[in-house]
């Protein structure tokens, strides 16, 4: 059984926000903090007059202080194993329904699954085992480790290891230290299975332990789909193509055109960059092992990209981390986002495609779109821009959180030349 819930009363006039469906709670808009035994223990909000609104957790040091997690009343139990077991299996029917658990997916995505502060992706490994790859962002999250150990598998016996890469910069807001736990079992380098655009499967190499996030990004892979969608109506046969990709990771965008485009006759050569060594020998090995040629450039492509001088690439991927951090960085990142994009535009072809993508909330759509205008304008290029994404739907949004949307994609062709606009 869980510990009493401390009731914590929203102030005069504070309700609307939260009434209309946002799951977090400012220090300012709660008349006390008081009572609360730690930070991320349970809070029972009630609104001015006394009235239930939901349960949670609380952080009376942190600007965001109560974090909803259910607003059904009879639910006060949520914070034990059979409470956070209910929690994983309403997440895990979304995925099942959208045909998603076959390969490796995201099983609980934060707010938009209604736990705050929690990340859980399910990867399916190529030798069958399945591995629970858990981030505990927030003091609520950070303190049901255990409870979510067994709640996984409770729910998911499958699941043979589980991971936690709570090495995120957000716990710090919340007072958290960074740690890694990874099984000694799992090794180095770790092989995934990820689903293609097709219907079918293929592996990538990745690191539980040393990679970034959860050591693969599975919200680009609607919009890697889209891409080649696109490409899908092209005769392809005997051509050899070109991709550049910036920022590329384990070569997520590259190793799926490799493999695509080689099913279409194609000779694919993948140039990719990024600053991690570690991430460019798992890329090159991905790509190789889908059929591609890779040349790997250890770059610092705010730095480097700009002496490229290479301007005759097929397909451009620009899909950077994110460059805006918090809000006193919105101006810095902006600038780097449009000298990104206007060094990635420099190096397609006419006729080529583009792909721009960032996983910066705060940058919203209409800067977005004026980062890319710019982009335009200095590379002397023009595009006709056809398609946009978002993250992938094992990554949900809830309308009444608009924060949860955070990954933007712009894809396009490069006009030819004589074709451009104004």
């Amino acid at each position: 059984m869980q510990e009493s819930p401390v009731v914590w009363r929203l102030k005069k006039g504070m309700d609307r926000r939260f009434r209309g469906g946002h799951p977090w709670v400012f220090s300012n808009e709660v008349q006390s903090c008081d009572g609360l035994q730690a930070n991320g223990a349970p809070v029972t909000l009630v609104d001015p007059g006394g009235t239930f609104l939901a349960h949670g957790y609380g952080n009376k040091n942190s600007l965001i202080a109560f974090r909803a997690v259910t607003r059904d009343e009879s639910a006060r139990e949520w914070m034990t194993e059979s409470g956070l077991a209910r929690i994983l299996k309403k997440a895990r029917s979304l995925r099942e329904t959208l045909g998603l658990t076959k390969a490796s997916y995201r099983w609980i995505h934060g707010e938009g699954d209604d736990f705050p502060g929690l990340i859980i992706e399910d990867y399916l490994l190529a030798s069958g085992q399945r591995v629970a790859v858990v981030q505990c962002h927030t003091s609520g999250a950070d303190r049901l480790k255990d409870l979510l150990r067994s709640a996984i598998r409770q729910v998911d016996p499958s699941i043979s290891e589980i991971v936690f890469r709570n090495d995120v910069r957000h716990r710090e807001l919340e007072g958290l230290v960074s740690e890694v736990e990874c099984p000694e079992s799992l090794g180095a380098t770790n092989e995934i299975v990820v689903a293609t655009p097709s219907g079918g499967t293929m592996t990538f190499k990745i690191s539980f332990r040393d990679g970034q996030k959860t050591g693969f990004f599975l919200d680009q892979a609607e919009n890697v789909a889209e891409l080649i969608r696109r490409l899908s109506s092209i005769d392809w046969s005997g051509k050899k193509v070109r991709v550049l990709d910036i920022c590329c990771y384990v070569g997520q965008w590259s190793t799926h055109l490799a493999s695509f485009l080689k099913s279409r006759g194609a000779t694919v050569e993948c140039t990719l960059m990024d600053l991690s060594a570690q991430a460019l020998e798992f890329a090159t090995q991905n790509v190789r092992a889908a059929g591609g040629i890779a040349i790997a450039k250890k770059s610092d492509v705010l730095k480097d990209l700009e002496t490229l001088t290479d301007k005759n690439f097929d397909i451009v991927i620009c899909d950077p981390p994110a460059l805006i951090q918090n809000r006193k960085s919105i101006p810095q990142g902006v600038r780097a986002y449009q000298k990104l994009n206007r060094e990635a535009l420099r190096a397609a072809r006419p006729g080529g495609w583009f792909v721009s993508s960032s996983c910066s909330q705060l940058l919203d759509e209409s800067t977005f779109l004026e980062v890319l205008a710019y982009a335009e304008k200095n590379s002397e290029k023009s595009v006709s821009w056809i398609s946009a994404g978002q993250q992938s739907a094992d990554h949900p949004l809830k309308s009444g959180f608009p924060e949860g949307k955070y990954l933007k994609m712009k894809m396009g062709w490069i006009q030819l030349s004589g074709e451009k606009n104004g």
